[in-house]
């Protein structure tokens, strides 16, 4: 890869970091809020829902192995689809608790899957001695615009502008459309950055 072909694919890993940021403060972090907000779940419920949340870490072993020979852009593709099937249906089709459940496990094992394949892009984008450094700044880039999410949810909620209960859950509908950028510049990235 040139030097030109690098510094291109770390700018749009800098921008599908950015927006993958966004889309998981409007999306997973305010997901307790929705649970409670939107049905009402008692303390047994709380606890049955970690299983579609919290499974899809130890399934990531496989799809990892399933998925290895697209390497880690288009596996990342793969991951941010997978989280924009559940954001969108979340967000845009007010689903039952069983649809609900069904698409938080879509929506967490694209979150999972991504999870190692960030860090391992990361350290491909990297300059030679500066691996560190590189995943430093990138772990900047994540953690400043989680923030600019917080505070985007606590006004959002503040003012009105967000709320679960309309038809749209416009924090999940705006973090899928977030996560459709990420999908497009990701795809970008396939031609900057061969595997």
């Amino acid at each position: 890869m040139t030097e030109q072909n690098r510094q291109r694919a770390v700018r749009l890993f800098v921008a599908v970091l950015a927006l993958t940021a966004l889309a998981n403060g409007l999306g997973s972090n305010i997901f307790s809020n929705y649970f409670n907000e939107v049905f009402h779940i008692d303390e047994v419920q709380r606890g049955f829902i970690e299983i579609p949340r919290e499974s899809p870490g130890i399934l990531c072993m496989v799809l990892v192995a399933a998925l290895g020979f697209l390497g880690n852009i288009w596996m990342s593709v793969v991951a941010q689809v997978l989280v924009l099937v559940g954001l969108g249906v979340m967000g845009w089709m007010s689903p039952d608790y069983g649809t609900m459940l069904a698409f938080l496990f879509i929506h967490s094992l694209g979150m999972h899957l991504f999870m190692p394949l960030n860090d391992a892009i990361s350290m491909d984008l990297a300059e030679k001695g500066k691996v560190g450094e590189t995943l430093g700044k990138l772990k900047g880039v994540n953690t400043l615009f989680s923030m600019a999410a917080a505070v985007l949810v606590f006004f959002g909620f503040r003012t009105g502008f967000f709320s679960f209960r309309s038809g749209t859950i416009l924090p999940f509908a705006l973090g899928a459309v977030t996560t459709a950028a990420a999908v497009v510049l990701l795809v970008m990235m396939v031609r900057a950055m061969p595997r």
